[in-house]
């Protein structure tokens, strides 16, 4: 009963995690065109919980969170193209904004590549961790789990009406795209 229990957590997580991830991609993307500073910031941040998620009783949970987010990322990002979200977000950002530049796309690029090096690196320092150093580290077993799913379930939710609520002010894609 443990372990379905485990698996359940694993595969709830897995899918706050793509959610998390995929839904970075484009947010970093809408702060970055105002701000690069504060595109680290939330790059750092949202990398930070992504490593927090990754943490898990065993090696076998965290293997098994991280090869469940793959698939399931595709299913968020399969989303976000087909509602053209980040056209639209830079429309609304800007809405005189002409085709992008080479070096805009090199700066995006770059805030891209930044941002999964730091999923990368937080998931690797989760999975190391592990949750049986946390347990050494405070002496007890803390109800880690129920925090991490506490924050899963905030988290995603949080996500979920931003995107939603992005999604209802952005201009409709047809008034966005221009035919040359």
């Amino acid at each position: 009963m443990d372990r379905i229990k485990n698996i359940t957590i694993s595969i709830f997580i897995a899918f706050s995690m793509a959610l998390l991830y995929v839904s970075s991609l484009f947010l970093v993307d809408m702060i970055f065109f105002r701000s690069a500073v504060w595109a680290i910031m939330f790059s750092a941040v949202t990398a930070m919980v992504y490593g927090f998620y990754m943490v898990s009783k065993n090696k076998l949970f965290c293997i098994l969170k991280w090869g469940l987010s793959i698939p399931l990322s595709y299913i968020v990002i399969k989303w976000f193209w087909s509602v053209n979200f980040s056209v639209r977000a830079i429309y609304w950002l800007d809405p005189e904004y002409g085709n992008l530049s080479g070096g805009s796309a090199f700066a995006a690029g770059s805030m891209l590549m930044v941002l999964s090096f730091l999923f990368l690196l937080n998931g690797i320092i989760g999975a190391v961790i592990g949750q049986e150093m946390i347990v050494k580290l405070r002496g007890t077993d803390t109800g880690f789990e129920l925090i991490q799913v506490l924050t899963a379930v905030v988290i995603s939710i949080v996500i979920i009406i931003i995107v939603i609520s992005l999604e209802g002010v952005f201009p409709p894609y047809e008034t966005v795209v221009r035919y040359s």
